[in-house]
């Protein structure tokens, strides 16, 4: 029983120490419109394939990898991030995310939250 607890311990004090463990429990969400826009909005946001800008004046623009150019609109809805792209001229369903922050990283999870997610970084305006 002692090795099991060893094992144990040294696992837990591990996961406490990586890197991925910390950063996730660094993100909360950010649940109001002001707050959106003090983080998020006129900065440049980029992942591993792309970037985009989400505007004060409720456009977005970006560009993935493989797709090219898009844009767009936004709106804040009951707490998500609201929007629809058109992308190669074809308009998109609309998609509320959530958004959550930690430090200069972002993550969007589609389907209010329950779909998957993207993680970008928050560039300058």
């Amino acid at each position: 029983m002692t090795h099991f607890a060893d094992l144990r311990t040294a696992l837990v004090a591990l996961a406490l120490l990586s890197p991925t463990a910390a950063v996730a429990q660094d993100y909360r969400t950010i649940e109001t419109a002001a707050d959106f826009a003090a983080h998020v909005v006129g900065k440049t946001l980029r992942w591993s394939t792309g970037e985009t800008r989400i505007l004060a004046d409720g456009t977005t623009r970006g560009e993935m990898q493989n797709i090219g150019q898009y844009h767009g609109s936004w709106t804040w809805e009951d707490g998500y991030y609201c929007r629809s792209l058109i992308v190669n001229e074809t308009k998109s369903d609309q998609k509320c995310l959530l958004i959550e922050i930690a430090g200069d990283r972002l993550r969007m999870s589609y389907g209010k939250g329950d779909g998957r997610s993207l993680e970008l970084e928050i560039g300058s305006e």
